[in-house]
């Protein structure tokens, strides 16, 4: 039972403090269930200069607490209870790789990469029957991304002529022309890829099977993720690295930090001044309406192909650079190590999204997430 310090006996929150009605629970919670399949290869070559491992897997998680099929009364007055009723799947790979040498007396290197990938699907969704898309269903694979296909903009020869006003509002659009549903295009705004050919833009009935022209356009799921370590040494001088990174991920994004005036209250920064004007038909954004108004909220907040983001990118975590005093000279002061570094923590990041927006973390928003630190650290390391 969560607390609340509600208004409705003094007209004020704050001398109160009560409790919200509670869900109901069931009787017959068991514990989640994991079966996991492996087949791994572990190698060594030349002399185990190069080793390595491989893992191929597939991991089923059964009785996943989710909403059950059982229909449930209105008059209930809460939610439905959870159940066991839902299942994952998830299948997989790891790849280890490390290779080390030395070239002549001086130098000795060591250079690994890894790269891991999976795919997670449900399996089993008994509160979803109708595979609606505002939830999960059976077949999904985690982190679908479902939206309309951007198909350029709205111009001023999509409308019959003379029917658009001066500030090219207002228009009656030419017969032949797909229009989304509800909706009165002006030129700049974005067009929709019709599939069906019915001349309306819509999600049919919002499920699976009938989604109208709504279609998996991306999935936000990180795939491919790598990191690269390793290091050289050429006599006393030890120069280490390590990078990681994701290969493949969509992001759907839309805020004021994508979009330009994404509302009445925000500005346009310097990468979002391609925006389409009647001079620049052959832009980025669609058109903008002053304060945000208009059709602004259809053109940018709708899911779309176009504004999907590329969410890839290599970060490089750490950066040394390692003297250590010769021994010999160590000896007459009785010291058996003295170390001097100098170590950059996340010095270089490369990616896709705009400034202000932080890749690798869990939620980017629009910004106000506590980021990466960049460090910079110099030492000494003595040993006696």
């Amino acid at each position: 039972m969560s607390s609340i310090t509600p208004g409705w006996l003094t007209g004020t929150s704050a001398y109160l403090t009560s409790f919200s009605t509670p869900g109901l629970s069931s009787t017959n919670f068991t514990w989640e269930k994991v079966k996991t399949i492996d087949m791994g290869v572990d190698f060594g070559l030349f002399s185990d200069h190069l080793t390595g491992s491989f893992d191929l897997y597939q991991r089923d998680t059964r009785d996943i607490l989710a909403l059950g099929a059982t229909p449930l009364p209105a008059a209930l007055g809460t939610s439905a209870p959870l159940e066991n009723s839902a299942s994952l799947r998830s299948k997989g790979y790891d790849i280890e790789l490390t290779y080390s040498n030395n070239i002549g007396k001086n130098i000795h290197f060591r250079v690994s990469a890894n790269l891991s990938d999976n795919i997670a699907y449900v399996t089993k969704f008994d509160g979803n029957p109708n595979k609606l898309l505002s939830t999960y269903y059976v077949g999904q694979k985690i982190g679908e991304i479902w939206g309309y296909t951007s198909d350029g903009f709205y111009g001023v020869d999509d409308f019959e002529k003379g029917s658009l006003a001066a500030n090219l509002t207002g228009g009656t659009l030419l017969p032949n022309r797909p229009r989304f549903q509800g909706e009165n295009p002006n030129p700049g705004d974005v067009r929709f890829k019709d599939w069906n050919g019915d001349g309306i833009v819509y999600n049919g009935i919002n499920t699976k099977d009938s989604a109208g022209d709504f279609n998996t356009i991306g999935n936000s799921s990180r795939r491919y993720l790598f990191g690269v370590n390793g290091s050289v040494s050429f006599k006393n001088i030890t120069f280490s690295f390590a990078l990681s990174g994701v290969g493949k991920q969509d992001l759907a994004m839309a805020n004021t930090l994508i979009l330009p005036a994404y509302n009445a209250y925000s500005t346009i920064y310097a990468h979002q001044t391609n925006y389409w004007t009647p001079a620049n038909t052959d832009s980025y954004f669609g058109r903008l309406y002053d304060h945000g108004a208009g059709n602004q909220k259809f053109n940018q907040m709708m899911p779309q192909t176009k504004y999907l983001q590329n969410g890839a990118y290599l970060r490089v975590n750490n950066l040394t650079l390692d003297y250590a005093i010769p021994e010999v000279l160590l000896k007459r002061v009785n010291i058996s190590g003295f170390h001097i570094f100098c170590s950059l923590e996340n010095p270089f990041l490369f990616d896709h999204l705009p400034d202000g927006i932080e890749s690798g973390l869990d939620s980017q928003s629009e910004g106000m997430q506590y980021p990466y630190l960049k460090k910079t650290s110099f030492g000494i390391n003595l040993t006696f």
